[in-house]
């Protein structure tokens, strides 16, 4: 049903089986706590090639990622459109780890789901003789990410204290300094607005000397080979010490370290596309309403057109309105009990159980370098992929937000969620859940 009570286009199937059609949800766990650092963190012991939370194969992976990929365009292009109403909210992704461990398929795979124009990316190198001049956080404030943006860091401020550390040239004193900064860095970026999701990729030893070799061996790849990789490649057992002693130290609540096991890559980044689609979601921001007057600026649009256009138009419009309007509850529904669901989706009945007269599934495309996912997803949720997340800044009509003012006419903080509604989207994804296996089994 739509906000106005009345049936939309999608019926009353749950909103998040229409996005995902015949791919699952695999996470068994949010992956924001599988993989957040705690006191018990230990990096030693950490299994490189594991999936924590994920119950799911890479083929799975790659359906869910197709799946979901029009719901993460669509809630980017809510972050855009709310800046151009005054909201400061934003996202920062943080990517560290040794060469070799995934930070630029972030970018190609993961950043590019959705539209370039919301993203800002910025690699960090050795800093320049103009940077050397600065505050070592100079050059990084220069690259944070605007009102409505989402920013990749790859490599980050972090750089300062993981190389002298691994170097041995870093003492104790330092140390404590440059994690005293950056706690304060990060602060003011979180009191601006911006979610911060710091990412550790580590590849096991093994992994990195063999993709290390690989790119010796291969012609398209020697170009991202540099002799210094051996020299790092030697400090192995610094890096890992001063990168546990580093994410212990500069973990905090609000900005704690996720540390991604990197072996398969696929993992990887299906775990921060997960990361950044969770904190998009949980991130309050609007839809933003017209700033003219509707009625007059649509009489100024109708005056300069035919009555054979008109006539045209408005034999399409309503259908057209109450798809969007279907589009934004469908999506926004769905991002909610997704994300706060405890329950896992229900998993689609099999082909030979799908509905008489039900058309058959549509693959959808990665959106990362036009391949296609073989994920197959319903004609519904094909709809939703062509509508939604084109173009970050084309606005769109009024919508329910994710976070709901708690008890006493408190609003929620950004990024959080009381219990009670909670518990509420908890029993709503519940019910839906009952509804649609109620539905399919009537059809089986």
């Amino acid at each position: 049903m739509s906000k106005n009570g009345k049936k939309h286009a999608y019926g009353d199937a749950n909103p998040l089986e229409i996005v995902l059609g015949t791919a699952t949800n695999r996470w068994v766990e949010d992956p924001r706590e599988a993989l957040r650092v705690d006191e018990h963190f230990h990096l030693a012991s950490m299994d490189r090639a594991a999936t924590p939370g994920w119950a799911g194969s890479e083929s799975d992976a790659v359906a869910y990622t197709a799946a979901v990929t029009p719901l993460l365009g669509a809630l980017q292009e809510k972050l855009f459109a709310a800046a151009k109403e005054g909201s400061d909210r934003r996202v920062l992704v943080v990517a560290q780890g040794l060469d070799t461990a995934g930070k630029g398929g972030i970018a190609r795979h993961v950043m590019g789901l959705v539209d370039p124009q919301g993203v800002r990316m910025t690699a960090f190198k050795a800093p320049t003789p103009e940077e050397k001049e600065h505050d070592f956080l100079w050059r990084i404030w220069k690259a944070v990410p605007g009102p409505g943006t989402i920013g990749l860091f790859d490599r980050s401020h972090y750089e300062d204290m993981l190389v002298p550390g691994a170097a041995g040239t870093l003492d104790d004193e330092g140390f404590d300094r440059y994690a005293s900064q950056i706690h304060d860095f990060e602060r003011q970026l979180i009191d601006q607005g911006t979610t911060v999701v710091k990412i550790a990729l580590m590849v096991s030893y093994e992994e990195q000397g063999l993709r290390l070799l690989e790119r010796v061996d291969r012609p398209d790849k020697r170009w991202k080979y540099s002799g210094n990789d051996m020299n790092v490649r030697g400090q192995w057992f610094n890096y890992q010490s001063i990168y546990e002693r580093v994410l212990r130290a500069t973990s905090f609540e609000e900005a704690p370290w996720y540390v991604i096991p990197a072996d398969n890559k696929w993992y990887s980044r299906l775990a921060v596309t997960e990361m950044l689609l969770r904190s998009l979601a949980e991130t309050e921001v609007h839809w933003p309403p017209a700033r003219f007057d509707v009625d007059t600026e649509r009489d100024r649009v109708r005056a300069t057109l035919s009555p054979q256009a008109l006539a045209r138009y408005d034999a399409r419009i309503q259908a057209k309105l109450a798809k969007v309007d279907a589009r934004i509850t469908v999506i926004e529904d769905a991002a909610t009990i997704l994300v706060f669901s405890a329950e896992p989706a229900p998993t689609p009945a099999p082909a030979s159980e799908a509905a008489p007269g039900d058309a058959p599934a549509q693959s959808v495309g990665t959106g990362s370098g036009g391949a296609s996912s073989g994920g197959a997803v319903s004609p519904a949720a094909q709809q939703v992929a062509d509508d939604a997340g084109k173009h970050p800044g084309k606005g769109g009509k009024g919508s329910k937000s994710v976070g709901k003012p708690s008890k006493g006419g408190k609003a929620a903080k950004p990024g959080k969620t009381g219990k009670g509604t909670r518990k509420a989207v908890k029993k709503a994804a519940a019910k839906a859940a009952r509804k649609a296996e109620k539905a399919r089994r009537s059809h089986s």
